[in-house]
């Protein structure tokens, strides 16, 4: 428990440093991306000293588009053999009449030795607004896992109206881990069969009307 709230603590301090820090996500050629932020040597500092070990990951992404959008979707995926066992965080933000959406993504992964892991979100657009989120996953036989391969995004990727793309892949393991591109889990949903836990942060940008369920998650 104390771990908890170490870890808590250090987050809320450091992630306000961050979040102040404006989008440095070039954007030449006038088209809608999503990458990876590109961190001072003080904001990097910042995230290598959370991420000391696989228990903590850190992850930071900047966005914005050049059309217009009326719902901006972050949410965990959890599998368990090919099969979807649970959407336990994620954030929304809406906009009614539509919006060019500008802003960083901060998610901060916690994974403990239960098994449980907790997954903040954090969104703060260019005007200085921000949201957040906590949810919580469980590896219920966590006994069968002897390996793992995680992480983000490398390059940005370009955002098109109404279509998912993948963020981040958490893969647990009982044997060899194969080299993927993270959006290939999109277009062959079949290889997440293969392993006993997979977690999966995507995102959507789309004209979606807003529903009630999304007000209650801003």
């Amino acid at each position: 428990m104390k771990y908890k709230k170490f870890f808590a603590l250090l987050f809320t301090g450091c992630l306000v440093m961050i979040l102040l820090v404006g989008c440095t996500l070039e954007n030449d050629n006038k088209q809608s991306i999503i990458g990876p932020a590109e961190l001072t040597q003080d904001q990097q500092g910042i995230v290598d000293l959370l991420s000391l070990n696989n228990e903590q990951e850190f992850l930071i992404f900047d966005f914005q588009t050049v059309d217009t959008y009326k719902k901006v979707e972050f949410w965990l995926e959890v599998y368990e053999y090919g099969i979807s066992v649970g959407r336990p965080s994620g954030l929304t933000m809406i906009c009614d009449e539509g919006s060019i959406f500008e802003g960083r993504l901060v998610i901060a992964i916690n994974h403990y030795h239960d098994g449980a892991s907790s997954w903040r979100f954090t969104i703060i657009d260019k005007e200085g607004g921000s949201a957040s989120s906590i949810g919580w996953s469980q590896i219920i036989n966590n006994d069968v896992i002897i390996g793992r391969g995680f992480g983000p995004i490398n390059e940005p990727i370009i955002i098109q109206e109404g279509a998912e793309f993948i963020l981040y892949v958490l893969r647990s393991t009982l044997d060899v881990l194969r080299t993927y591109d993270h959006q290939i889990f999109l277009k062959q949903p079949r290889l997440l069969e293969r392993y006993p836990y997979v977690h999966i942060i995507k995102g959507r940008f789309s004209n979606d009307n807003p529903t009630w369920e999304d007000y209650d998650e801003i």
